[in-house]
């Protein structure tokens, strides 16, 4: 063989090794050709290069590890890491998503992950299950989740992530429960929220999402629990009672803005409604028909009195005029209209 064709060939084969699974020989330092990297040994790497597992397992099976599940063909099926470990500084980072091909799903909670979410988790494109939830995990949600077209179950609650809610969420058609809670998200709920047909569990409580609830959301039929709990929500509740009594928990309280009747235990809408009248229209009225009431008595009893000044005015005259009648005059007045007292 000419030896410039053989160095070519086996630089060649260093460049494949390089770049396949993300660098993963590069990780450990070790250049190997490619034919002696299966997936499944590309996978033990992955594992490997986190350092989340003792070294004293490197040498042995990885599918028999703590938290791995492998199917029959001993590719990764399954990760489920759970558990406290102060002091620890891993990342999500760390994991090599494309290496993972056949995972489907992928539990992390309670691990003290800290770091964000990166946006090349959209490579476990069979992923089923992710649950992130009760880390340290801070940044916000990669609107690359939304690839992840068959994801059934996604929960990233009790972390501290920001930002809004992507709206790419919505087109995980297949998603059955969301959890977003107990973060430090914000922004509005998108209404391609509407997207998730076959949501049954919906929980953006404790976070500071704002707005109103859209009206999509009434489209999600399937749903059996919604809780939008301690937010900054304002507005009416779109839904309906007889939407609302098909769902078996609803928590909508505390929201201070939110309005939609006792039977959400929150205010009625039209609380406000009753004072606004009264100022702007009963007020002004009774005011206006309190003048003219005064107005109609005053008049009255300025009427009433004339009459009677007159009166008095009059009977004074007749006494003083018969006080002042001459008595001579009145008597032959008298024999006058009497005929002399003449008897007929």
């Amino acid at each position: 063989m000419d030896p410039a064709s053989s160095i070519f060939r086996l630089a060649a084969l260093v460049w494949v090794v390089i770049f396949t699974c993300d660098n993963v020989a590069v990780r450990t330092v070790t250049f190997v050709t490619a034919s002696a990297l299966s997936p499944i040994q590309l996978e033990k790497k992955a594992l490997i290069n986190t350092g989340w597992w003792n070294s004293s397992f490197w040498t042995t099976d990885h599918c028999k590890w703590e938290g791995i599940t492998c199917n029959s063909a001993g590719s990764i099926f399954e990760l489920y890491l759970s558990g406290y470990y102060a002091g620890f500084n891993w990342r999500l980072s760390q994991l090599n998503f494309s290496c993972f091909p056949n995972l489907v799903k992928l539990t992390i909670q309670f691990f003290a992950l800290t770091g964000s979410i990166p946006p090349e988790i959209s490579a476990l494109s069979k992923l089923q299950l992710l649950d992130l939830s009760s880390n340290g995990l801070t940044g916000t949600i990669p609107p690359e989740i939304g690839n992840l077209k068959n994801l059934i179950e996604l929960n990233v609650g009790s972390n501290s992530l920001i930002g809004p809610i992507p709206s790419a969420l919505g087109s995980l058609t297949n998603l059955s429960n969301l959890d977003l809670s107990s973060n430090k998200l914000s922004g509005k709920i998108p209404p391609e929220i509407a997207g998730m047909k076959n949501l049954t569990w919906l929980d953006l409580s404790n976070n500071n999402i704002k707005g109103s609830i859209p009206g999509e959301i009434t489209e999600l039929s399937r749903l059996d629990y919604l809780d939008l709990s301690s937010n900054k929500l304002s507005g009416q509740v779109p839904f309906s009672n007889e939407q609302l009594s098909s769902v078996y928990i609803v928590r909508l309280s505390p929201n201070k803005g939110l309005c939609g009747g006792n039977f959400l235990d929150l205010p009625s809408c039209d609380t406000t409604k009753p004072a606004t009248l009264f100022v702007e229209i009963f007020l002004p009225l009774a005011i206006v028909l309190s003048v003219i009431v005064f107005a109609c008595l005053l008049l009255a009893k300025r009427k009433y009195k004339k009459p009677k000044l007159e009166e008095r005015a009059t009977n004074n005259i007749d006494v003083f005029s018969i006080w002042n009648y001459d008595g001579r005059i009145v008597y032959e007045d008298l024999i006058e209209a009497t005929e002399d007292f003449h008897i007929k």
